[in-house]
């Protein structure tokens, strides 16, 4: 796999085989992982919620928690 690059995999699923490639074809390889290869975002540019009813963000929550001593 010398021209690998892992912006040609972003959005695709990726199964990682332990053997050759010819292992893999026959079916004699063993899947070591597998998952699906996402972008991410910078640290604090998720904006996502928490919680739909109150619009918190998880950063939000995370530091509510903090505060009230549950983290």
């Amino acid at each position: 796999m010398s021209n690998f690059k892992l912006a040609d995999i972003i959005g695709h699923c990726v199964v990682v085989h332990q053997g050759s490639h010819n292992d893999i074809e026959h079916g004699k390889s063993k899947r070591l992982a597998c998952g699906i290869v996402a972008r991410s975002s910078g640290l604090f540019q998720n904006s996502k919620r928490f919680c739909a009813c109150d619009g918190v963000t998880i950063w939000e929550q995370r530091q509510r928690d903090i505060e009230n001593g549950k983290l």
